[in-house]
């Protein structure tokens, strides 16, 4: 897909180094209870993910802004370096 996205083939292989360079592989991180119902270990709320998904991009949640709509301030979350490469 990156192929089609980027026209030249310097610009494939420059785009799939940089993929390649960031990729952390599988890993494990927090725990559950004996039934996987409750976290037991490194608890997070959807803001930190959605915090690391915008620290990836590039992006801080406090300067995006919709026209014609207020954001809340109220928790913006915290991104989870320890599962970004």
């Amino acid at each position: 897909m990156i192929g089609a996205i980027c026209g030249s083939r310097a610009a494939r292989m420059l785009a799939n180094d940089q993929l390649s360079l960031n990729d952390k592989g599988g890993i494990t991180y927090g725990a559950t209870d004996e039934i996987g119902l409750h976290t037991v270990e490194h608890r997070h709320d959807v803001t930190d993910i959605h915090a690391t998904i915008l620290k990836q991009l590039g992006l801080d949640s406090r300067k995006l802004e919709v026209p014609g709509r207020k954001r809340l301030d109220i928790d913006h979350g915290q991104p989870i370096d320890e599962i970004i490469a």
